[in-house]
């Protein structure tokens, strides 16, 4: 299916738009995350091990908590933004619609 410079300018936006959406709510979920407050009784808790293993600290917990986060998303971006040129632009068009990332208003 042959698609206009137009059209082709269009996705073009549709998809810089609904990715700047994402991203933003990313970001937004990473914040929150990273400032959930640690209570005191919980960071001053004493080194400790079970079954030869360290426990994580409360520090470290968020850490991976966001470490994991970031990973999982720029999965989820590099499958549906890294193919959206040619035939495969408005399929990701389609897949944006569906998560109402873009409306049927432009």
């Amino acid at each position: 299916m042959e698609v206009s410079k137009k059209d082709r300018r269009i996705c073009r936006e549709l998809i810089h738009r609904a990715l700047e959406k994402e991203c933003e709510r990313f970001v937004k979920s990473i914040q929150r995350l990273a400032s959930k407050p640690i209570p005191l009784a919980e960071l001053n808790e004493p080194y400790r091990e079970d079954n030869g293993q360290s426990v994580e600290g409360p520090w470290h917990k968020i850490y991976i908590q966001i470490f994991k986060r970031v990973y999982n998303y720029d999965r989820h971006v590099g499958h549906r933004y890294n193919n959206s040129y040619g035939s495969h632009r408005l399929d990701v068009i389609k897949e944006l619609y569906l998560d109402k990332l873009v409306t049927a208003r432009i």
